[in-house]
């Protein structure tokens, strides 16, 4: 009877020790791994390279509602934001009147960021991720040097940047492995070009080959000519590097496409493979072991030949590759329509103002429920899994 009445007042004791942690969890601002959505109008939808707002919002399932977790501190604007779903980072670049720092937020704690000042650094082009087996990693800002393209050689240069655990950031003194690289790919649905965390190539045919722009080099073997399907002339764009994959997307070089290619790389059998996809400025993005983007064509008015460009034009359809599974197909989901995340078969996307979630079922989305609509859901862009971290003092 004394051992029963002991056993109930532990199995007390315990119940209250888990409802007083769970309450100072809470109020230190902590979090179970959840969905967040970020909001940021990217550049190409203003006039000009010009930087926009950016809010983190997650979603509340009792009030139904988008609650603002994060936006830039110092009321600064965003000039770049791009997420690394596989390795668990997002890259902010942030600035009033130029980029001028850049925020590296870990999904798992991305209230606690290492912050890189870039205010010396002059004419940014790019900031390239590389994840490290026994620290966070490396980031390598390519920008202009005192040098001019009138004297040769290349004008940009890399300098590169190691942070850790804690936040903190030093100049390093090497250059990261081009194998090691990861690529957000491009920063919009139909961006047309290829703009945001891609990496240019001339030609693939003598791969390895060094990247345009960037002192990177590649391994592996080149793209045999024979696969390849369309003979663009403004070249390729690398928009995927993950240590399974490596996937090129062809740059249109005239109107009247209305196909993309692809060419896909699996390390595990060093064979390469030509996928044609719908519409000619279809830019897919890599989310979480897939690639995902908006089925866009050509404005009529785009000149390639001068290279005047306007924003393409989206269809109201979506396209999902799989490489490691060689699946790929086209779902159609109505006006103005974006995939946001996906991680096994539960699937996120947008459609105007409706933010939606559905399972991928037999090469579609089925069970598609609406889980609010507002006006904030046509500026998300970007979603990831993760959690706001400590909060508190």
């Amino acid at each position: 009877m004394k051992n029963q009445v002991i056993l109930k007042k532990f199995r007390v004791d315990a119940v209250y020790i888990i409802i007083v942690l769970t309450m100072l969890l809470f109020t230190r601002g902590w979090c179970a791994s959840q969905i967040f959505f970020i909001y940021g109008q990217p550049c190409f939808e203003k006039p000009g390279h010009i930087p926009y707002p950016v809010t983190i919002f997650n979603f509340n399932e009792s009030t139904k509602s988008l609650d603002s977790l994060w936006s830039p501190e110092f009321r600064s604007m965003a000039w770049s934001i791009d997420v690394y779903s596989n390795e668990g980072y997002i890259i902010i670049s942030d600035g009033n009147s130029y980029p001028s720092r850049v925020q590296i937020m870990p999904m798992s704690s991305f209230s606690q960021s290492s912050v890189l000042n870039t205010s010396d650094l002059k004419g940014i082009s790019n900031y390239y991720f590389f994840p490290e087996e026994t620290a966070p990693g490396s980031l390598l800002v390519s920008h202009l040097t005192n040098q001019t393209i009138s004297t040769g050689g290349n004008p940009f240069i890399g300098t590169a940047y190691h942070f850790d655990a804690k936040g903190a950031i030093q100049k390093s003194a090497s250059i990261p492995s081009g194998d090691n690289v990861r690529l957000a790919g491009p920063n919009s649905p139909y961006s047309g070009g290829g703009r945001g965390d891609v990496i240019s190539f001339r030609t693939l045919s003598d791969i390895p080959a060094r990247p345009v722009g960037i002192d990177l080099s590649f391994s592996g073997p080149p793209v045999p000519d024979s696969i390849v399907q369309s003979k663009q002339s403004y070249g390729w764009v690398m928009i995927a590097n993950q240590p399974r994959f490596r996937v090129f997307m062809s740059v249109p070089e005239r109107n009247g496409l209305d196909q993309r290619e692809l060419l896909i790389y699996r390390v595990d059998s060093g064979v390469w493979k030509s996928l044609m996809i719908s519409g000619a400025e279809t830019s897919p993005k890599l989310i979480d072991g897939w690639l995902a983007g908006v089925i866009a064509d050509s404005d009529p008015e785009t000149d390639f030949t001068i290279r005047k460009a306007f924003p393409s034009i989206p269809r109201e359809d979506v396209v999902l590759i799989n490489p490691m599974e060689n699946r790929e197909f086209e779902i159609h989901l109505g006006p103005s329509s974006e995939v946001l995340w996906i991680e096994g078969n539960e699937v996120y996307y947008r459609m105007g103002e409706g933010l939606y979630k559905a399972t991928i079922q037999n090469d579609d989305f089925v069970n598609r429920s609406l889980l609010i609509k507002d006006t904030i859901v046509n500026g998300i862009h970007w979603a990831f899994r993760g959690s706001m971290g400590s909060t508190g003092n």
